[in-house]
């Protein structure tokens, strides 16, 4: 077996962590499992790099709550030397260290992903395994939250495309959804989405939607989604404030 197949072999699944809500699951490697695999494959041969952050302070039921965003990169020694890849993390939490740990964690997943490490979980979820990092008596976030979590997507979605024709609409909101994801089909990247998007919102103008719909939610998201879901809705926002000059801002 190669190593670049040994890295990328299925996690046990012991080794998932899951939520499962109404039809729809939630599926995901935490990052010790992904270093383990790492440090078992490529040894001290492996970085991991900051690139970026952006840290946000708000007050929140009255604590400065921190919001930190930014890109980390994963590099991994091949046949033709040093090979990268990016990804992108958010996390928030009235503690900034646990806030930057978040971040870094979700973002050195989606890195991951781009190598091919943990794909399965985007691929074919393993269904019914307990999440390891929940407590059996912690209570479950509420279903109300979980679906206006991706309420809030699909609002976002749907005012991006609304001015579009029915053919262009369906293909952009998949591409939002691989945009707003990170996965990317065999020979796409994150720069060509975004070309693609910034010329669907240049030839449909959606920030007049936009606007409404974050003037509309936008306080409502903050209240009633949890902290974690909240900052992935304002990341995600900002992923299309990317698309064009003036098209959402956070």
């Amino acid at each position: 077996m190669t190593t670049f197949n040994k890295v990328r072999e299925k996690f046990a699944p012991h080794q998932h962590s899951q939520k499962s809500f109404g039809s729809r699951s939630e599926d995901w490697i935490e990052a010790h499992w992904i270093i383990e695999r790492l440090n078992d494959v490529y040894h001290d041969q492996w970085t991991w790099q900051c690139i970026r952050t952006q840290t946000h302070t708000s007050e929140r039921r009255g604590k400065v709550y921190y919001e930190v965003e930014g890109t980390w990169r994963l590099t991994l020694p091949t046949e033709r030397g040093p090979v990268s890849r990016e990804g992108e993390g958010a996390d928030g939490s009235d503690d900034l260290c646990n806030a930057k740990k978040g971040a870094s964690s979700y973002a050195m997943r989606h890195a991951a992903k781009h190598w091919g490490i943990g794909l399965e979980c985007w691929i074919s979820p393993i269904k019914g395994t307990p999440s390891a990092s929940t407590s059996p008596s912690a209570p479950p976030a509420s279903t109300s939250a979980k679906d206006m979590y991706l309420d809030a997507f699909a609002k976002l979605d749907e005012a991006f495309v609304s001015q579009c024709g029915k053919a262009l609409k369906t293909e952009a909101k998949k591409q939002l959804s691989r945009y707003r994801t990170g996965t990317y089909l065999q020979g796409e990247n994150e720069q060509q989405l975004e070309d693609a998007l910034t010329h669907v919102a240049e030839a449909h103008n959606p920030r007049d939607k936009l606007t409404e719909v974050k003037s509309k939610m936008l306080s409502t998201w903050e209240r009633e989604l949890t902290p974690s879901q909240y900052t992935g809705v304002l990341t995600y926002m900002k992923k299309l404030g990317k698309l064009l000059p003036g098209l959402i801002t956070v």
